[in-house]
């Protein structure tokens, strides 16, 4: 029966992140790991595959089984975000299964002398304590955080494995702990960290420094040299501005890190304050730093105390938490390099490292008298239970829905933190595409330009300027589109010749209408709806009286999927062909 129970977690998880997860998507990564990558978004296929492996750096990254494990998606199951959410909940739900399974082998381990019973109620409640945790959600709901998902999932079984060859030897299960390193670091950087994690782990089982180095040799190798692809490609990226990883002074790393650090401590306690990308101050202090390095300092404090009281045994097993939190946070959080981009950090990155906390909570009442450990044991399982059924879960369901879209999860980060860039440009631009609060938007819109000078937001921001057209937006728009005009290659997604085209045909210069429309349908990275480009087009040449290409395409747009689109498209050729004469001058 006790060999069921690791079922529970599963079942549990899968159960609770199914409620929260939606058909929507996070347009950023989620769309350019999958239906923008040009090697995934056909599916399985051995071409495919090689260029997983082979295209290093794209997005920045070299993680050939996350983008085969979309391939698969996309193959089996017809692909969709449906499913893609589906796979992701699964391989949580698998994970949870795991860290029972991990945390009952380590409890064996550090507290020989529980009972069955006792080791069993422990590992379930820390399992459940970790899998159903609020800050779990952005990885298993954001569809492009899989690999971290996926590199937890072959962490783990090497470390079932790895703990399996400390107690009884054997080639077999260090082959298996080798071979899930290798795949761990296919499927995310982050695992070169499991070298130094065996390491650990043995050290503390042991009491000792390992001998027989040289079983960590080929795991070693392996990390080095997905390290050394991993610069590469954040340095020579694909589809990616360049990231300049050693840009930020060592000082500044070294502060965001524990600033990161302060605040991953504090939402494993009181989660309210999560959210989607937490902004980077660069060159400053970073946001909450006097309170993330409070509760650092305060966490740093009672590990000492507990150090200083503890036997053993629960020595070995905080040491061991913290290496294992130290090492697995260590890559991505900053201080080898800013590898975040422009994030300070992400909840996401604390899918492995949170299992410090659950190791903690499973093996550390273990090590008490039996009395004693039995009241710690039924009081944690009590409190996981209350706390979770009561708080924990439906909280963790809110926050997985946010990630239903867009204008959902940066609505919250908006709530969290009013200047950030990013969110005021994504919420703006919603507020002027489907809630019709244009004067909102666009206010949002300079906001975010003036915080960041982010061509993405100059170009949302003349678009959306070309198509209210209130007193000063066209200048505005020649302003913002100056370079542009210039040389129409510079615009890559097309948003700012649109924009462009959009004044030029209100002004009646339908020549340069025509062509910058023309161009727009052009561009390599076009991440949106091309439907009201072409309706520009129509119109262009209408006016030039190129009345045979018009109609060719605004008849193209009958089937469109847009109602007002084809609407328009229908109204305009029936004009032509009626033989009236009429200037189009607005989309």
């Amino acid at each position: 029966m006790r060999r069921l129970l690791a079922l529970v977690p599963a079942l549990v998880a899968a159960v609770v992140f199914l409620a929260g997860v939606t058909t929507g998507h996070i347009s950023m990564d989620d769309w350019g790991y999958i239906y923008g990558c040009p090697f995934v978004k056909g599916g399985l296929s051995l071409a495919n595959v090689a260029a997983a492996f082979m295209q290093f750096g794209y997005d920045a990254f070299w993680m050939p089984l996350t983008f085969i494990s979309y391939m698969a998606d996309i193959t089996f199951f017809g692909g969709g975000w449906a499913v893609h959410h589906a796979v992701c909940v699964a391989i949580h739900a698998a994970n949870s299964a795991l860290v029972f399974v991990l945390l009952k082998r380590l409890s064996s381990v550090f507290a020989p002398e529980a009972s069955p019973r006792e080791t069993a109620l422990a590992c379930l409640a820390a399992a459940l304590f970790w899998a159903l945790h609020p800050m779990r959600a952005e990885a298993v709901v954001y569809i492009a955080a899989r690999k971290d998902l996926l590199w937890t999932f072959f962490a783990l079984l090497g470390l079932i494995a790895w703990t399996r060859h400390i107690r009884c030897g054997g080639g077999m299960s260090l082959s298996l702990a080798t071979a899930c390193c290798v795949l761990a670091c296919l499927s995310k950087p982050t695992a070169v960290c499991f070298p130094f994690l065996a390491l650990a782990l043995e050290w503390a089982a042991l009491g000792r420094f390992p001998r027989r180095l040289w079983r960590y040799a080929p795991m070693l190798a392996t990390a080095v040299l997905v390290g050394a692809i991993t610069l590469y490609c954040q340095s020579n990226p694909i589809g990616h501005e360049r990231l300049d990883v050693f840009g930020e002074p060592l000082w500044w790393r070294l502060l965001n890190a524990a600033v990161a650090f302060g605040m991953y401590l504090w939402h494993v306690v009181a989660p309210g304050g999560i959210r989607f990308d937490y902004r980077a101050v660069f060159g400053g202090c970073p946001l909450d730093c006097a309170f993330a390095l409070s509760v650092l300092g305060l966490v740093l404090a009672l590990f000492a105390v507990s150090l200083r009281f503890a036997g053993s045994r629960l020595r070995a097993v905080l040491w061991l938490a913290a290496a294992w939190a130290v090492f697995s946070i260590g890559p991505v959080s900053g201080v080898l390099g800013t590898v975040n981009g422009d994030h300070a950090y992400a909840d996401r990155y604390t899918y492995f490292p949170a299992l410090a906390v659950s190791l903690v909570l499973a093996v550390a009442p273990l090590g008490l008298r039996t009395r004693l450990r039995e009241l710690v044991t039924a009081a944690i399982c009590l409190v996981v239970l209350v706390v979770g059924l009561d708080c924990m879960i439906p909280f963790t369901v809110a926050v997985a829905r946010s990630y239903r879209d867009d204008y959902s999860a940066f609505s919250r980060t908006l709530a969290k933190d009013p200047d950030h860039w990013r969110a005021l440009r994504v919420v703006g631009s919603e507020y002027c595409a489907r809630l019709g609060r244009m004067d909102e938007g666009v206010a949002m819109l300079k906001r975010s330009l003036e915080l960041r000078g982010s061509q993405r937001t100059a170009d949302s921001l003349a678009y959306v300027l070309a198509l209210r057209r209130a007193p000063g937006d066209v200048a505005e728009v020649r302003r913002l589109g100056a370079a542009v005009a210039a040389n129409a290659a510079l615009d890559r997604s097309g948003f700012m010749l649109e924009a462009l085209g959009t004044v030029d045909l209100a002004e009646g210069d339908d020549e340069s209408a025509a062509r910058r429309f023309a161009a727009a349908l052009r561009v390599p990275e076009r991440a949106h709806s091309d439907l009201n480009t072409r309706l520009g087009l129509g119109y262009a040449l209408a006016n030039l009286g190129r009345t045979k290409e018009a109609l060719v395409v605004l008849d193209a747009l009958r089937d469109s999927t847009d109602g007002e689109v084809r609407f328009k498209a229908a109204a305009a050729a029936r004009l032509i062909r009626n033989g009236r004469q009429h200037r189009f001058r607005a989309l």
